[in-house]
């Protein structure tokens, strides 16, 4: 196995592929999650990985994000993980 660096506009497409193609293990690492990528689709797509029983390890938070420049979606995206862990650790997920 090995590793690529995604940057630019083709993580989103790449992420939701990896999720979907994912059969032992994936790390994602990040400096920062928002709405725009931690969406419906995603958690979808996360969802089935982690019933399929691929360990999803999601890594962000380079450095703290900038309410007035992100317009909260950080945080949004941090709560939809959170809630979604939540019912993933209750059997929801």
């Amino acid at each position: 196995a090995g590793y690529r660096v995604i940057a630019g506009m083709e993580h989103r497409r790449i992420l939701v592929e990896a999720l979907q193609r994912a059969s032992k293990e994936l790390i994602v690492a990040s400096g920062w999650v928002s709405t725009g990528v931690v969406d419906e689709r995603f958690l979808a797509s996360l969802s089935e990985a982690l019933s399929r029983g691929v360990k999803v390890r999601l890594l962000f938070g380079w450095q703290a994000a900038d309410a007035s420049t992100s317009g909260g979606s950080h945080e949004k995206a941090v709560r939809r993980l959170r809630k979604f862990a939540e019912g993933a650790a209750q059997g929801k997920g």
